[in-house]
């Protein structure tokens, strides 16, 4: 439990950040949240129960969209336990060791479209993602030794973004070409993040 709520803390911070920056470069998808939180739990002191949180579909999709975009841990370590094949020319030998490169995965133009770089919480519409692949898109890493802290980090997300989208409205003079990341153990922006709060 110690584990999930320390490691936790720094990447939901993380991921909080960008998903306000992002909410703030783009205020038509901030009001769509807005409204959907509205439908769900308007009340500006009502308790977010869990299935307040699961019923905020769309808030859901721009934390994909998020994730997808700015990945909080940008690279995984593996070791290949046995040979994999990927195709009749390229197999990569047991005992090898894997680094995967989710930022890259994530804005491949052959699985995302040419507009991979754009911020478009509608790609996980239920019928945008039936074509794709279930690991074109791995914030939690997948499989056995994914995030054990996914269920908590959901949860806390949508908690918080309710209570700060309920009360303010959010602005940036920051544009999306003008994002500059760095890769370490968590995604960081460079820079600084500028973001305003005004009252709703």
């Amino acid at each position: 439990m110690i584990t999930i709520l320390e490691s936790g803390k720094d990447t939901t911070a993380t991921t909080l950040k960008m998903v306000f920056l992002m909410l703030a470069i783009h205020p038509d998808i901030q009001e769509r949240v807005h409204e959907e939180i509205l439908r769900v739990c308007p009340d500006t002191d009502q308790f977010v129960s869990m299935e307040d949180a699961s019923a905020l579909s769309y808030m859901e999709m721009v934390c994909k969209e998020v994730w997808r975009l700015y990945p909080v841990g940008p690279f995984v370590g593996r070791v290949a336990a046995q040979n994999i094949k990927l195709d009749d020319k390229h197999t990569i030998p047991a005992n090898s060791q894997i680094l995967i490169n989710f930022h890259h995965l994530h804005r491949n133009p052959s699985t995302w479209g040419p507009d991979a770089d754009k911020f478009i919480p509608d790609r996980f519409l239920p019928e945008n993602c039936t074509q794709r692949h279930p690991y074109a898109c791995l914030p939690f890493s997948a499989g056995p030794r994914n995030c054990i802290g996914l269920r908590y980090a959901w949860l806390s997300l949508k908690i918080i973004i309710v209570h700060v989208l309920r009360r303010y409205r959010l602005r940036t003079t920051l544009t999306m070409d003008r994002i500059k990341i760095r890769f370490s153990v968590v995604t960081r922006i460079l820079d600084g993040c500028p973001i305003t709060l005004e009252e709703r």
